[in-house]
Protein backbone atom coordinates (compact mmCIF):
# COMPACT_ATOMS: atom_id res chain seq x y z
CA UNK A 1 0.00 0.00 0.00
CA UNK A 2 1.34 3.55 -0.96
CA UNK A 3 2.12 5.73 1.92
CA UNK A 4 4.13 9.45 2.28
CA UNK A 5 5.42 11.46 4.70
CA UNK A 6 4.40 14.82 5.91
CA UNK A 7 6.15 16.76 8.46
CA UNK A 8 5.57 20.18 9.46
CA UNK A 9 8.48 23.27 9.43
CA UNK A 10 6.85 25.81 11.14
CA UNK A 11 3.72 25.90 13.25
CA UNK A 12 3.61 29.48 13.00
CA UNK A 13 5.37 32.36 11.51
CA UNK A 14 7.83 32.90 14.28
CA UNK A 15 9.09 29.39 14.38
CA UNK A 16 12.03 27.90 14.54
CA UNK A 17 14.16 27.46 11.45
CA UNK A 18 16.70 25.13 12.67
CA UNK A 19 13.65 22.87 13.94
CA UNK A 20 12.42 22.39 9.83
CA UNK A 21 16.34 22.22 9.13
CA UNK A 22 16.78 18.86 11.43
CA UNK A 23 13.06 17.79 10.14
CA UNK A 24 14.15 17.90 6.15
CA UNK A 25 17.40 16.52 7.11
CA UNK A 26 16.63 13.96 9.10
CA UNK A 27 13.32 12.81 9.01
CA UNK A 28 12.69 10.93 5.73
CA UNK A 29 10.16 13.35 4.49
CA UNK A 30 8.01 13.53 1.22
CA UNK A 31 6.47 16.90 2.28
CA UNK A 32 7.82 20.00 3.87
CA UNK A 33 4.88 22.06 5.25
CA UNK A 34 5.57 25.93 6.61
CA UNK A 35 2.50 26.86 8.05
CA UNK A 36 3.41 30.88 8.82
CA UNK A 37 0.03 32.87 9.03
CA UNK A 38 -2.60 33.77 11.87
CA UNK A 39 -5.71 36.31 10.90
CA UNK A 40 -3.62 39.55 11.93
CA UNK A 41 -1.13 38.01 10.22
CA UNK A 42 -2.54 38.17 7.05
CA UNK A 43 -4.48 41.64 7.63
CA UNK A 44 -0.54 43.07 7.87
CA UNK A 45 0.67 41.61 5.09
CA UNK A 46 -2.57 43.40 3.49
CA UNK A 47 -1.31 46.95 4.99
CA UNK A 48 2.30 46.11 3.75
CA UNK A 49 0.98 45.75 -0.03
CA UNK A 50 -1.44 48.23 -0.26
CA UNK A 51 2.00 50.50 0.67
CA UNK A 52 4.50 48.91 -1.20
CA UNK A 53 3.15 46.50 -4.34
CA UNK A 54 6.74 44.69 -3.92
CA UNK A 55 5.68 43.24 -0.09
CA UNK A 56 2.96 41.85 1.68
CA UNK A 57 4.73 38.40 1.98
CA UNK A 58 5.31 36.67 4.68
CA UNK A 59 7.67 36.85 7.57
CA UNK A 60 11.41 35.07 6.92
CA UNK A 61 10.10 33.82 3.82
CA UNK A 62 13.84 34.82 2.81
CA UNK A 63 15.72 33.13 5.61
CA UNK A 64 13.19 29.70 5.57
CA UNK A 65 14.12 29.84 1.98
CA UNK A 66 17.83 30.14 2.06
CA UNK A 67 18.47 27.79 4.26
CA UNK A 68 15.48 24.84 3.39
CA UNK A 69 16.12 25.36 -0.64
CA UNK A 70 19.06 23.40 -0.91
CA UNK A 71 18.28 20.73 1.46
CA UNK A 72 14.82 19.98 0.22
CA UNK A 73 16.15 20.31 -3.66
CA UNK A 74 18.92 17.27 -2.99
CA UNK A 75 16.50 14.95 -0.65
CA UNK A 76 13.93 15.62 -3.47
CA UNK A 77 11.31 17.27 -0.82
CA UNK A 78 8.52 19.32 -2.03
CA UNK A 79 7.70 22.33 0.10
CA UNK A 80 4.52 23.78 0.68
CA UNK A 81 3.74 26.80 2.63
CA UNK A 82 1.41 29.84 3.11
CA UNK A 83 3.79 32.47 3.40
CA UNK A 84 2.33 34.07 0.20
CA UNK A 85 0.70 35.81 2.64
CA UNK A 86 -1.16 38.64 0.68
CA UNK A 87 1.31 38.17 -2.16
CA UNK A 88 2.01 35.12 -3.54
CA UNK A 89 3.00 36.43 -6.72
CA UNK A 90 6.01 38.06 -5.31
CA UNK A 91 6.73 35.45 -2.57
CA UNK A 92 7.38 32.97 -5.50
CA UNK A 93 9.53 36.00 -7.50
CA UNK A 94 11.42 36.09 -4.27
CA UNK A 95 11.77 32.31 -4.00
CA UNK A 96 13.06 32.22 -7.61
CA UNK A 97 15.86 34.96 -7.13
CA UNK A 98 17.13 33.17 -3.91
CA UNK A 99 17.19 29.51 -5.79
CA UNK A 100 19.12 31.38 -8.46
CA UNK A 101 21.48 32.80 -5.67
CA UNK A 102 22.17 29.44 -4.81
CA UNK A 103 22.58 28.00 -8.34
CA UNK A 104 19.63 25.79 -7.70
CA UNK A 105 17.06 25.09 -10.36
CA UNK A 106 13.60 24.97 -9.69
CA UNK A 107 9.78 24.49 -9.98
CA UNK A 108 7.51 26.99 -8.33
CA UNK A 109 3.74 26.55 -8.26
CA UNK A 110 1.39 29.44 -7.00
CA UNK A 111 -1.78 29.16 -5.64
CA UNK A 112 -3.27 32.70 -6.25
CA UNK A 113 -6.58 34.38 -4.16
CA UNK A 114 -8.31 37.23 -5.97
CA UNK A 115 -8.23 40.30 -4.38
CA UNK A 116 -12.29 39.78 -2.29
CA UNK A 117 -12.37 43.39 -0.66
CA UNK A 118 -15.15 44.89 -3.35
CA UNK A 119 -17.09 41.33 -3.75
CA UNK A 120 -16.93 40.56 0.41
CA UNK A 121 -17.80 44.64 1.12
CA UNK A 122 -20.71 44.39 -1.63
CA UNK A 123 -22.01 41.10 0.16
CA UNK A 124 -22.18 42.78 3.66
CA UNK A 125 -21.31 39.54 5.54
CA UNK A 126 -22.96 39.22 9.12
CA UNK A 127 -19.84 39.36 11.08
CA UNK A 128 -19.81 36.40 14.03
CA UNK A 129 -18.05 38.88 16.75
CA UNK A 130 -20.56 41.49 16.43
CA UNK A 131 -23.86 39.92 14.77
CA UNK A 132 -23.78 43.00 12.80
CA UNK A 133 -23.48 43.58 8.69
CA UNK A 134 -19.99 44.70 7.65
CA UNK A 135 -21.48 47.96 7.11
CA UNK A 136 -21.92 49.00 10.03
CA UNK A 137 -18.45 48.98 11.14
CA UNK A 138 -17.18 52.18 12.01
CA UNK A 139 -13.67 51.76 11.27
CA UNK A 140 -12.21 51.15 8.15
CA UNK A 141 -12.05 48.19 5.96
CA UNK A 142 -9.13 46.63 5.21
CA UNK A 143 -8.85 43.16 3.67
CA UNK A 144 -10.82 40.18 3.46
CA UNK A 145 -9.47 36.40 2.76
CA UNK A 146 -11.39 33.25 1.97
CA UNK A 147 -9.94 30.26 3.77
CA UNK A 148 -9.94 28.06 0.64
CA UNK A 149 -9.29 24.43 0.68
CA UNK A 150 -7.16 21.44 -0.72
CA UNK A 151 -9.43 21.56 -3.38
CA UNK A 152 -8.06 25.10 -5.01
CA UNK A 153 -4.34 23.58 -4.38
CA UNK A 154 -4.83 20.64 -6.64
CA UNK A 155 -3.76 22.27 -9.92
CA UNK A 156 -0.74 23.64 -8.20
CA UNK A 157 0.36 20.35 -7.39
CA UNK A 158 0.14 18.55 -10.70
CA UNK A 159 3.69 17.24 -11.47
CA UNK A 160 4.87 17.83 -7.73
CA UNK A 161 6.68 21.12 -8.12
CA UNK A 162 9.57 21.55 -6.04
CA UNK A 163 7.84 24.53 -4.18
CA UNK A 164 4.25 25.55 -3.57
CA UNK A 165 2.95 28.68 -2.60
CA UNK A 166 -0.20 29.60 -1.20
CA UNK A 167 -1.85 32.71 0.80
CA UNK A 168 -4.46 31.80 3.07
CA UNK A 169 -5.57 28.33 2.92
CA UNK A 170 -7.33 26.46 5.73
CA UNK A 171 -4.26 24.88 7.75
CA UNK A 172 -5.65 21.42 7.44
CA UNK A 173 -6.07 21.74 3.79
CA UNK A 174 -2.23 22.51 3.40
CA UNK A 175 -1.50 18.85 4.51
CA UNK A 176 -4.91 17.48 2.88
CA UNK A 177 -3.48 18.86 -0.38
CA UNK A 178 -0.46 16.12 -1.11
CA UNK A 179 -2.87 13.55 0.32
CA UNK A 180 -5.30 13.90 -2.09
CA UNK A 181 -2.49 14.23 -4.61
CA UNK A 182 -0.71 11.26 -4.29
CA UNK A 183 -3.40 8.88 -3.26
CA UNK A 184 -6.21 10.24 -5.75
CA UNK A 185 -8.68 10.77 -3.17
CA UNK A 186 -12.51 11.36 -4.58
CA UNK A 187 -13.41 15.66 -3.45
CA UNK A 188 -16.32 13.72 -2.29
CA UNK A 189 -14.92 11.00 -0.67
CA UNK A 190 -15.28 12.44 3.27
CA UNK A 191 -14.55 10.05 5.26
CA UNK A 192 -11.35 10.29 3.59
CA UNK A 193 -11.20 13.55 3.73
CA UNK A 194 -12.12 13.47 6.95
CA UNK A 195 -9.30 11.15 7.81
CA UNK A 196 -7.25 13.49 6.30
CA UNK A 197 -8.29 16.80 8.28
CA UNK A 198 -7.36 15.25 11.47
CA UNK A 199 -4.24 14.46 10.38
CA UNK A 200 -3.39 17.80 9.25
CA UNK A 201 -5.44 19.28 12.13
CA UNK A 202 -2.74 17.49 14.44
CA UNK A 203 0.05 18.72 13.18
CA UNK A 204 -0.45 22.15 11.86
CA UNK A 205 0.65 23.53 15.05
CA UNK A 206 3.87 22.09 14.96
CA UNK A 207 5.52 21.20 18.30
CA UNK A 208 1.88 21.42 20.13
CA UNK A 209 2.19 18.01 18.84
CA UNK A 210 5.77 17.03 20.52
CA UNK A 211 5.22 18.41 23.59
CA UNK A 212 5.68 22.32 22.99
CA UNK A 213 2.59 24.41 24.45
CA UNK A 214 1.62 21.17 26.37
CA UNK A 215 3.94 21.53 29.01
CA UNK A 216 3.02 23.53 31.98
CA UNK A 217 6.69 21.83 33.86
CA UNK A 218 4.41 20.61 36.63
CA UNK A 219 1.89 17.85 35.77
CA UNK A 220 2.89 17.55 32.58
CA UNK A 221 6.24 17.43 32.40
CA UNK A 222 8.41 17.46 28.87
CA UNK A 223 12.20 16.35 28.41
CA UNK A 224 14.21 18.73 26.32
CA UNK A 225 11.97 21.41 24.91
CA UNK A 226 15.36 22.97 23.87
CA UNK A 227 15.23 20.71 21.03
CA UNK A 228 11.93 19.39 20.71
CA UNK A 229 11.34 17.72 17.25
CA UNK A 230 8.77 18.91 14.75
CA UNK A 231 6.23 16.31 13.84
CA UNK A 232 5.78 13.92 10.90
CA UNK A 233 2.80 11.95 9.97
CA UNK A 234 3.48 8.93 7.95
CA UNK A 235 -0.20 8.17 5.83
CA UNK A 236 -1.46 5.35 4.07
CA UNK A 237 -4.09 5.43 1.05
CA UNK A 238 -6.39 4.36 3.34
CA UNK A 239 -6.21 7.15 5.88
CA UNK A 240 -4.64 5.51 7.95
CA UNK A 241 -1.89 6.78 9.66
CA UNK A 242 1.08 7.40 12.38
CA UNK A 243 2.42 10.31 14.31
CA UNK A 244 5.72 10.47 14.97
CA UNK A 245 8.49 12.93 15.25
CA UNK A 246 12.13 14.28 13.72
CA UNK A 247 14.47 11.01 15.12
CA UNK A 248 16.72 12.24 17.69
CA UNK A 249 15.11 15.31 18.96
CA UNK A 250 13.34 16.74 22.36
CA UNK A 251 9.84 16.51 23.14
CA UNK A 252 7.90 13.55 22.79
CA UNK A 253 4.41 12.45 20.91
CA UNK A 254 2.11 10.72 22.74
CA UNK A 255 -1.35 9.78 23.52
CA UNK A 256 -1.26 12.43 25.84
CA UNK A 257 0.02 15.46 23.29
CA UNK A 258 -1.99 13.99 20.72
CA UNK A 259 -5.38 14.27 22.98
CA UNK A 260 -4.82 17.85 23.38
CA UNK A 261 -3.90 19.05 19.75
CA UNK A 262 -6.91 17.31 19.00
CA UNK A 263 -8.98 19.28 20.84
CA UNK A 264 -7.07 22.70 19.95
CA UNK A 265 -9.53 24.99 18.77
CA UNK A 266 -12.31 23.03 18.54
CA UNK A 267 -15.87 23.79 19.40
CA UNK A 268 -17.42 20.52 18.72
CA UNK A 269 -15.64 17.39 17.52
CA UNK A 270 -18.03 16.12 15.85
CA UNK A 271 -18.44 18.72 13.65
CA UNK A 272 -15.40 20.26 12.54
CA UNK A 273 -15.73 22.19 9.61
CA UNK A 274 -13.07 22.99 6.49
CA UNK A 275 -13.40 24.05 3.29
CA UNK A 276 -13.02 20.30 2.51
CA UNK A 277 -15.02 18.27 4.64
CA UNK A 278 -17.13 18.43 7.75
CA UNK A 279 -14.96 16.26 9.66
CA UNK A 280 -16.12 13.85 12.81
CA UNK A 281 -12.91 13.78 15.33
CA UNK A 282 -15.66 12.36 17.69
CA UNK A 283 -15.08 8.66 17.38
CA UNK A 284 -11.05 9.44 16.91
CA UNK A 285 -8.37 7.16 18.90
CA UNK A 286 -5.12 6.90 19.78
CA UNK A 287 -3.05 4.30 19.93
CA UNK A 288 0.49 3.66 21.03
CA UNK A 289 2.89 1.53 18.43
CA UNK A 290 6.49 2.57 19.86
CA UNK A 291 8.07 5.40 21.80
CA UNK A 292 7.20 8.33 19.79
CA UNK A 293 4.96 6.71 17.78
CA UNK A 294 1.39 7.21 18.23
CA UNK A 295 -1.62 5.71 15.48
CA UNK A 296 -4.59 7.74 14.48
CA UNK A 297 -7.74 6.60 13.40
CA UNK A 298 -11.20 6.74 13.69
CA UNK A 299 -12.13 10.11 12.15
CA UNK A 300 -15.09 10.47 9.49
CA UNK A 301 -16.85 13.49 7.51
CA UNK A 302 -19.44 14.51 5.88
CA UNK A 303 -20.66 16.68 2.81
CA UNK A 304 -18.09 20.17 3.09
CA UNK A 305 -20.12 23.26 3.98
CA UNK A 306 -21.02 25.45 0.64
CA UNK A 307 -19.66 28.85 2.07
CA UNK A 308 -16.08 29.83 2.66
CA UNK A 309 -15.22 31.44 5.81
CA UNK A 310 -14.06 35.09 5.53
CA UNK A 311 -11.01 36.61 7.94
CA UNK A 312 -12.20 40.48 7.38
CA UNK A 313 -9.24 42.96 8.65
CA UNK A 314 -10.56 46.16 10.01
CA UNK A 315 -8.43 49.53 10.83
CA UNK A 316 -9.04 50.14 14.53
CA UNK A 317 -7.50 53.04 14.97
CA UNK A 318 -3.76 52.89 17.15
CA UNK A 319 -2.34 52.31 20.65
CA UNK A 320 -0.07 54.23 22.38
CA UNK A 321 1.61 52.98 25.17
CA UNK A 322 4.01 54.08 27.94
CA UNK A 323 5.96 52.81 30.96
CA UNK A 324 8.41 54.19 33.55
CA UNK A 325 9.44 52.40 36.83
CA UNK A 326 9.85 53.62 40.45
CA UNK A 327 12.53 51.93 43.07
CA UNK A 328 13.42 52.01 46.73
CA UNK A 329 11.60 53.77 48.83
CA UNK A 330 7.67 54.13 48.93
CA UNK A 331 8.11 52.90 44.92
CA UNK A 332 4.04 51.90 45.28
CA UNK A 333 3.08 55.13 46.49
CA UNK A 334 5.40 57.24 43.79
CA UNK A 335 4.18 55.36 41.06
CA UNK A 336 0.56 55.69 42.60
CA UNK A 337 1.30 59.48 42.42
CA UNK A 338 2.87 59.30 38.97
CA UNK A 339 -0.67 57.87 37.97
CA UNK A 340 -2.81 60.29 38.70
CA UNK A 341 -0.73 63.04 37.28
CA UNK A 342 -0.61 61.21 33.75
CA UNK A 343 -4.83 60.51 34.04
CA UNK A 344 -5.31 63.88 34.76
CA UNK A 345 -3.34 65.52 31.83
CA UNK A 346 -4.80 63.16 29.02
CA UNK A 347 -8.15 64.00 30.95
CA UNK A 348 -6.98 67.60 30.20
CA UNK A 349 -6.09 66.70 26.90
CA UNK A 350 -9.72 65.65 25.85
CA UNK A 351 -9.42 61.84 25.79
CA UNK A 352 -12.21 60.12 27.30
CA UNK A 353 -11.80 57.94 30.73
CA UNK A 354 -12.21 54.49 28.80
CA UNK A 355 -9.70 55.38 26.37
CA UNK A 356 -6.98 55.14 29.09
CA UNK A 357 -5.58 52.12 30.95
CA UNK A 358 -3.81 52.03 33.59
CA UNK A 359 -1.48 49.05 35.19
CA UNK A 360 0.82 49.21 38.75
CA UNK A 361 2.95 46.21 37.84
CA UNK A 362 4.54 44.72 41.17
CA UNK A 363 2.35 46.74 43.28
CA UNK A 364 0.56 43.58 45.25
CA UNK A 365 3.71 41.23 45.27
CA UNK A 366 4.52 42.37 48.61
CA UNK A 367 3.58 45.03 51.35
CA UNK A 368 6.36 47.18 50.20
CA UNK A 369 8.06 46.35 47.08
CA UNK A 370 10.86 47.37 46.19
CA UNK A 371 10.09 48.33 42.87
CA UNK A 372 6.63 49.44 40.58
CA UNK A 373 6.41 49.51 37.11
CA UNK A 374 3.47 52.14 35.97
CA UNK A 375 1.83 51.44 32.49
CA UNK A 376 -0.57 53.42 30.86
CA UNK A 377 -2.25 52.86 27.45
CA UNK A 378 -4.78 54.66 25.13
CA UNK A 379 -6.26 54.02 22.30
CA UNK A 380 -7.84 56.25 19.80
CA UNK A 381 -8.23 56.66 16.06
CA UNK A 382 -5.98 59.58 15.88
CA UNK A 383 -1.73 58.62 15.42
CA UNK A 384 -0.66 62.25 17.35
CA UNK A 385 -3.24 61.42 20.45
CA UNK A 386 -1.74 58.17 21.60
CA UNK A 387 1.73 59.91 21.23
CA UNK A 388 0.37 61.97 23.90
CA UNK A 389 1.00 59.01 26.38
CA UNK A 390 4.94 58.64 25.78
CA UNK A 391 4.65 62.60 25.47
CA UNK A 392 3.25 63.00 29.49
CA UNK A 393 4.92 59.92 31.04
CA UNK A 394 8.11 60.98 29.73
CA UNK A 395 7.39 64.31 31.41
CA UNK A 396 7.28 62.49 34.63
CA UNK A 397 11.45 62.89 34.78
CA UNK A 398 10.85 66.40 35.96
CA UNK A 399 7.31 67.27 36.84
CA UNK A 400 6.60 63.68 38.86
CA UNK A 401 7.59 61.95 41.89
CA UNK A 402 10.96 61.76 42.54
CA UNK A 403 13.28 58.84 41.39
CA UNK A 404 11.93 57.67 38.69
CA UNK A 405 13.71 54.60 36.22
CA UNK A 406 13.70 55.12 32.83
CA UNK A 407 11.20 55.01 30.17
CA UNK A 408 10.03 53.17 27.35
CA UNK A 409 7.02 53.99 25.10
CA UNK A 410 5.39 53.03 21.34
CA UNK A 411 2.68 53.33 19.28
CA UNK A 412 0.95 50.53 17.15
CA UNK A 413 -1.25 50.02 15.11
CA UNK A 414 -4.58 48.20 16.22
CA UNK A 415 -5.85 45.37 13.83
CA UNK A 416 -8.81 43.70 14.49
CA UNK A 417 -9.47 40.33 12.86
CA UNK A 418 -13.07 39.44 12.38
CA UNK A 419 -14.94 36.24 10.82
CA UNK A 420 -17.78 35.58 8.32
CA UNK A 421 -18.73 33.42 5.58
CA UNK A 422 -18.92 33.63 2.06
CA UNK A 423 -20.68 31.66 -0.48
CA UNK A 424 -18.05 29.55 -2.05
CA UNK A 425 -19.77 30.18 -5.94
CA UNK A 426 -18.66 34.02 -5.37
CA UNK A 427 -14.93 32.72 -4.95
CA UNK A 428 -15.01 30.20 -6.77
CA UNK A 429 -16.38 32.27 -10.39
CA UNK A 430 -13.71 34.68 -9.81
CA UNK A 431 -11.22 32.25 -9.35
CA UNK A 432 -7.85 32.97 -12.17
CA UNK A 433 -5.58 30.40 -12.96
CA UNK A 434 -4.33 28.62 -9.69
CA UNK A 435 -0.84 27.03 -11.34
CA UNK A 436 2.11 28.72 -12.37
CA UNK A 437 4.98 27.05 -13.10
CA UNK A 438 8.51 28.63 -13.39
CA UNK A 439 11.67 26.64 -13.88
CA UNK A 440 15.32 28.09 -13.62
Amino acid sequence: MKSIRIGTGAGFAGDRIDNAVNLALHGDIDYLILEGLAERTTIQAHLERLSDPQKGYGQFLEERMKTLLPICKEKNITIITNLGAANPNQAAKITEEIAETLNLQISISIVTQPLLRNVVQNYNPTLWETNEPLSMSRNEFISADAYLGAEEMLPALHNRPDVVITGRVADPSLFLAPMIHEFNWKLDDWDLLGKGTVIGHLLECGAQVTGGYFADGVTKQVNQLATVGMPIAEISSNGEATISKTPNSGGEVSIRTCKEQLLYEVMDPATYLTPDVCADFSQVTFTEVAKDIIKVDGATGRKRPDDFKLTIGIDQGFIGEAMINYVGYAAFERAKLAKSIVVERLLAHGLETNAIHTELLGAYQTTHPSEVLLRVAVKSPNYDTVGLVGYEVEALWLNGPGGPGGVRKSIRPVLSAYSATIPRSLITNLREDDEHDTTL
